[in-house]
């Protein structure tokens, strides 16, 4: 608009430069001011909103540019929200002028995640009215490499809640969360899920936007690295979840993670300080167990005890039994000897949750306690497999861990 140098342009630029206005009247006025300043500037009402927020954000020095940064204020998070959302709703053909726009400027991309964000939090309907807009884009056929970016945007920002930016409203007690689970106070996991749900609904769509990049990028999460994020664990759970219901993650792929975040959790909790282990670690490592038991092939027919003639009529017999065929677990990973008895049972699984459980007992409130819980009960079903119907040693601490994980107050 400056370079134009023209007398209309000036009078706009200082409408329009920064955030958007706090009141209805001023920001619709503010929008209106973006809709005519955009034949002046030869851009789409859309990517001059971006040039406009831009300066807002160069201006306050934000590192993460128009993306959510440190505490986000609830009342300023709708304000924005809002801006946006009307300026989509007036342009008409919303998914051409979407695919335009972020064709034109990528930033575009972090609006449209502070919409969705903001659709959570608006009273008016406006802001969701918008965010379905973005959806119906998501899920629409136009092919387009931003609706790739925007997926991974959506993701990496979902796990880098709690570290890089999070809530905060002056109204919000402190203690008032304190009982409830993590996924309960996660603002961008149900948009996340939303999110996925329109851009991803069959396999071929999925990996046309992606899918498996962002797979890998799930299934090499570091732990060290979101070691502050409330949300990773359950955002990467998410992707990981939704790749395996559309059959793009294999069983053995999933088996083979399985492995490598077991390992990972074991060391952890025989280290003396527990470092790695945290409510989000088993929370990943949970839906890992519950997923590659999920994926595990049914035993074939002909691996099970066969009677070698009918049981005759006139009374009970002892039928003999075909024992060409030896029975097999449904997944050879989960006999790992690791106790040295030679009974190829997997008791380390066992002291590690014995491990994890006193890790629980040692903090605040219940978050430990519901992520071991859900870590034990997703790993449970593999132990209990491979103890099969044999007693001794596993099935005894077993017992003993399950008594002890429902007498536990921090579970």
């Amino acid at each position: 608009l400056a370079q134009g140098g023209s007398a209309e342009a000036t009078s706009i630029i200082p409408e329009i430069a920064g955030l958007p206005p706090d009141t209805e009247r001023r920001r619709n006025r503010w929008v209106q001011a973006l809709r005519k300043a955009s034949p002046v500037a030869e851009l789409p009402p859309l990517v001059l909103l971006c040039r406009a927020r831009q300066v807002a954000s160069e201006s306050k020095g934000a590192s993460r540019e128009l993306l959510p940064q440190g505490p986000v204020d609830l009342a300023r998070l709708q304000h924005c929200g809002l801006a946006t959302a009307e300026l989509l709703g007036l342009e008409g053909h919303n998914e051409q002028a979407l695919t335009e726009a972020a064709a034109s400027d990528e930033k575009l991309l972090s609006l449209l995640w502070e919409l969705m964000l903001a659709s959570a939090v608006d009273t008016s309907g406006k802001c969701k009215k918008g965010a379905d807009e973005v959806l119906a884009w998501l899920g629409g056929d136009a092919p387009c490499s931003a609706k790739c970016k925007f997926v991974q945007l959506c993701a990496q920002e979902a796990a880098d809640e709690g570290a890089q930016w999070w809530v905060a409203s002056e109204d919000q007690d402190a203690g008032s969360q304190a009982g409830l689970p993590v996924a309960a106070g996660l603002t961008s996991l149900a948009h996340l899920r939303r999110v996925l749900q329109a851009a991803w609904p069959r396999r071929d769509a999925a990996e046309a936007l992606g899918a498996e990049a962002l797979l890998d990028w799930a299934l090499d999460a570091d732990a060290e690295k979101y070691a502050d994020a409330r949300g990773w664990g359950h955002a990467t759970a998410t992707v990981i979840e939704v790749c395996t219901d559309l059959g793009i993650c294999s069983s053995a792929r999933m088996s083979s993670a399985r492995a490598d975040w077991r390992s990972k959790i074991r060391i952890w909790a025989a280290s003396a300080g527990k470092q790695g282990i945290s409510e989000q670690s088993l929370c990943f490592a949970a839906t890992l167990e519950r997923l590659a038991a999920s994926l595990v092939p049914e035993p074939k027919k002909d691996a099970t005890y066969i009677a070698s003639s009918p049981v005759d009529d006139g009374g009970p017999l002892i039928a003999e039994v075909s024992r060409t065929q030896d029975i097999q677990p449904s997944d050879p990973a989960l006999l790992d000897d690791a106790d040295g008895l030679g009974d190829g049972l997997d008791t380390s699984l066992v002291e590690t949750l014995e491990k994890l459980l006193r890790w629980s007992q040692g903090g605040k409130g219940c978050n430990r306690g519901d992520a071991l819980a859900a870590y034990a009960a997703s790993a449970w079903t593999s132990a209990a497999a491979a103890a099969g119907g044999s007693g001794g040693q596993l099935s005894s601490r077993m017992v003993r861990l399950a008594m002890e994980l429902l007498g536990s107050d921090s579970g």
